[in-house]
């Protein structure tokens, strides 16, 4: 038996962020779910995770299970790998350039 939650305010009040400012903005999920759209209570019922224990996941202090880790992915739009190994999204990582040619000189 699947169980809804609706809440007043519909779609408008699920996508609005709610709550406290997150302890740690720049832990990797949690960019990366900034930029998805969902705020920790939002991105909970997504999943079906209590809010405080998400909330640990996103800050980077807890790693989650692999069903967890799953559903995450799917409302995130990344890989598992990436909600278990999360890297910065803003700071890809930078690769060295090597040249094949020599300078000329003249």
């Amino acid at each position: 038996m699947k169980i809804a939650y609706i809440l007043p305010g519909g779609d408008e009040m699920m996508n609005r962020k709610i709550g406290r400012p997150a302890k740690n903005p720049t832990a990797p999920l949690r960019q990366r779910a900034d930029r998805a759209g969902y705020g920790t209570e939002a991105l909970s019922l997504a999943v079906r995770c209590h809010h405080r224990h998400l909330d640990k996941i996103l800050n980077g202090e807890v790693q989650p299970r692999r069903d967890l880790a799953i559903r995450l992915a799917k409302a995130l739009g990344c890989s598992p790998a990436d909600v278990l190994w999360p890297e910065p999204v803003d700071n890809p990582i930078e690769k060295p350039v090597e040249t094949a040619c020599k300078p000329i000189s003249h």
